[in-house]
Protein backbone atom coordinates (compact mmCIF):
# COMPACT_ATOMS: atom_id res chain seq x y z
CA UNK A 1 0.00 0.00 0.00
CA UNK A 2 2.76 2.15 0.61
CA UNK A 3 4.59 1.50 -2.58
CA UNK A 4 1.18 2.74 -4.43
CA UNK A 5 1.05 5.79 -2.05
CA UNK A 6 4.57 6.70 -3.05
CA UNK A 7 4.01 5.95 -6.69
CA UNK A 8 0.99 8.31 -6.70
CA UNK A 9 3.03 10.93 -5.32
CA UNK A 10 5.40 10.50 -8.22
CA UNK A 11 2.96 10.56 -10.64
CA UNK A 12 0.96 13.77 -9.02
CA UNK A 13 4.40 15.56 -8.47
CA UNK A 14 5.39 14.81 -12.13
CA UNK A 15 1.67 16.50 -13.32
CA UNK A 16 2.62 19.60 -11.93
CA UNK A 17 5.82 20.08 -12.53
CA UNK A 18 4.82 19.40 -16.41
CA UNK A 19 1.75 21.50 -16.20
CA UNK A 20 3.74 24.34 -14.74
CA UNK A 21 6.68 23.80 -17.13
CA UNK A 22 4.13 24.13 -19.91
CA UNK A 23 1.98 26.74 -18.75
CA UNK A 24 5.56 29.08 -18.11
CA UNK A 25 7.18 28.41 -21.69
CA UNK A 26 3.77 28.33 -23.62
CA UNK A 27 4.92 31.56 -25.64
CA UNK A 28 8.36 29.67 -26.37
CA UNK A 29 6.95 26.52 -27.35
CA UNK A 30 3.90 27.97 -29.51
CA UNK A 31 5.35 31.09 -31.13
CA UNK A 32 8.54 31.17 -33.18
CA UNK A 33 9.78 34.77 -34.07
CA UNK A 34 12.60 34.83 -37.16
CA UNK A 35 13.94 38.05 -36.90
CA UNK A 36 15.21 40.16 -39.69
CA UNK A 37 18.49 40.56 -40.92
CA UNK A 38 19.91 43.66 -40.72
CA UNK A 39 20.47 44.09 -45.21
CA UNK A 40 17.00 42.94 -45.97
CA UNK A 41 15.30 45.41 -43.28
CA UNK A 42 16.77 48.20 -45.19
CA UNK A 43 15.83 47.32 -48.45
CA UNK A 44 12.73 47.47 -47.12
CA UNK A 45 13.00 50.98 -45.68
CA UNK A 46 11.61 52.70 -48.43
CA UNK A 47 8.25 50.76 -48.07
CA UNK A 48 8.19 51.18 -44.35
CA UNK A 49 4.83 52.59 -42.89
CA UNK A 50 4.26 52.76 -39.05
CA UNK A 51 0.73 53.64 -37.10
CA UNK A 52 0.51 54.15 -33.72
CA UNK A 53 -2.27 54.54 -31.37
CA UNK A 54 -2.87 54.05 -27.59
CA UNK A 55 0.62 52.85 -27.20
CA UNK A 56 0.06 50.24 -29.38
CA UNK A 57 2.88 50.36 -32.45
CA UNK A 58 1.73 48.22 -35.87
CA UNK A 59 4.12 48.10 -38.67
CA UNK A 60 4.69 46.73 -41.98
CA UNK A 61 5.64 47.38 -45.76
CA UNK A 62 3.38 49.29 -48.34
CA UNK A 63 3.58 48.77 -51.72
CA UNK A 64 1.64 50.93 -54.65
CA UNK A 65 1.29 50.08 -58.04
CA UNK A 66 0.42 52.54 -60.37
CA UNK A 67 -1.55 50.36 -62.00
CA UNK A 68 -3.69 48.98 -59.46
CA UNK A 69 -5.50 52.51 -58.68
CA UNK A 70 -8.92 51.61 -58.00
CA UNK A 71 -8.35 47.97 -57.30
CA UNK A 72 -9.33 46.26 -53.89
CA UNK A 73 -6.57 46.50 -50.77
CA UNK A 74 -5.15 43.29 -49.63
CA UNK A 75 -3.31 43.38 -46.52
CA UNK A 76 -1.37 40.11 -45.42
CA UNK A 77 -0.54 39.24 -41.81
CA UNK A 78 2.23 36.37 -41.81
CA UNK A 79 1.49 32.79 -39.61
CA UNK A 80 3.75 31.60 -36.49
CA UNK A 81 7.11 31.97 -37.75
CA UNK A 82 6.75 33.53 -40.90
CA UNK A 83 8.90 36.67 -41.95
CA UNK A 84 6.57 38.46 -43.79
CA UNK A 85 9.10 40.91 -45.49
CA UNK A 86 9.98 37.15 -47.11
CA UNK A 87 7.01 37.64 -49.30
CA UNK A 88 7.21 41.23 -50.18
CA UNK A 89 8.78 41.19 -53.39
CA UNK A 90 5.94 38.59 -54.91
Amino acid sequence: MKLLLNLAAILAAAYVVITLAAFLLQDRLLFFPRPLAHQARQALAEHAIRFDHDGVELHGWLHRDEDAAGQPFLIYFGGNGEEVSWNFPR
